[in-house]
């Protein structure tokens, strides 16, 4: 009922539920198989959210949450698995998952990318350079490349400067940014 000042009243808007029907949840109902499997690797969690909230070291998840990181089709499930696995203990394993689900979904959704990238920036070792390096360079994944220097950041790698300099001279002017980006976060 709208009110004289023009505004709506409370009795305009439904009351939100206490708690939200599984049934009816599509993110819960996709998420579930990935939580049967966690439970069986003994993680008794009511979400993947809860498992990242809780602090625990979980080594033992990371290979559940990486293996279904390509089969996920909902993507507010993956972007939970993404976070949960923005963790030091998911390095190396899964780098090369991250990476294939970033060229996969980055094109199409730059949030994803981007949230793939800042997990990257957590897990990159020098096993994924030059994968790294490449994606920074390639304009189809576009905005989602924000997080790439920082991932490149991290790396060890021998040589990682010299091969990452090129890209100041980048026709594209958000690849030579970044680059730069990626330069200062290296040790000189």
């Amino acid at each position: 009922m709208e009110r004289s000042d023009g505004w709506l009243s409370d009795a305009d808007f439904e009351r939100r539920p206490d708690r939200i029907d599984p049934e009816k949840d599509s993110f819960s109902v996709d998420e579930a198989p990935i939580l049967a499997d966690l439970r069986a690797a003994g993680f008794e969690f009511d979400s993947v959210d809860a498992l990242r909230e809780s602090g625990t070291r979980s080594v033992d998840a990371i290979p559940v949450l990486f293996g279904w990181l390509p089969r996920i089709e909902n993507s507010r499930v993956k972007m939970s698995v993404v976070r949960a696995l923005s963790v030091p203990w998911a390095r190396p394993a899964a780098n090369r998952a991250l990476v294939a689900e970033f060229i996969r979904d980055a094109p199409r959704d730059p949030f994803a990318g981007w949230l793939i990238g800042s997990a990257l920036s957590v897990t990159a070792d020098s096993s994924i350079a030059e994968q790294l390096i490449e994606l920074l360079g390639t304009p189809r994944y576009g905005m989602a490349r924000q997080m790439l220097p920082y991932a490149l950041a991290t790396v060890k790698a021998a040589g990682i400067r010299d091969r990452i300099e090129p890209y100041l001279e980048h026709p594209n002017s958000l690849v030579r940014r970044l680059a730069k980006k990626a330069l200062l976060k290296l040790p000189a």
